[in-house]
């Protein structure tokens, strides 16, 4: 739960060390805590670093995490057109073309997967819908 209150605390969209940045704040506030670095802090910077989505979790924990966290991705065509509209309001400042190209390369990785959710709950609930709207989107992206 730690890790789900930070692991945008950070979010800068000109950036791409957003997840250090809130490890960082995260270990100062287990620290002012008191609560353990070792244990605690470390299973928080192990989540909060997946949500770079660079490879599938492979721990059970971090699959719940990671899964909460795509979960917008399986959500009803509204709301995930919605949410892909915020996310290229928040990179406003991006070429289109730019901002097409990497926000396809983002969604392909998604599709590239044997699945998009690494937990049997959210394939059940999300996986179908998740696959049609990245690929609806990736249509979008490539008008």
């Amino acid at each position: 739960e730690f890790a789900i209150w930070y692991h945008d605390a950070v979010y800068d969209t000109k950036r791409n060390d957003n997840e250090e940045k809130s490890c960082l704040l995260a270990i100062e506030v287990v620290r002012k805590l008191r609560m353990s670095i070792i244990d605690f802090g470390q299973e928080v910077l192990h989540h909060i670093i997946a949500t770079k989505h660079s490879n599938p979790p492979i721990r059970p924990d971090t699959k719940i995490f990671i899964d909460i966290d795509l979960s917008i991705l399986g959500k009803p065509e509204e709301r995930f057109d919605k949410y892909e509209q915020q996310i290229r309001c928040e990179y406003n400042w991006v070429s289109e073309d730019k901002f097409s190209e990497g926000r396809s390369a983002i969604l392909r990785s998604f599709l590239e997967r044997d699945y998009v959710y690494s937990t049997d709950f959210f394939r059940e609930k999300y996986e179908t819908q998740a696959r049609r709207n990245i690929e609806r989107s990736l249509k979008r992206l490539s008008a």
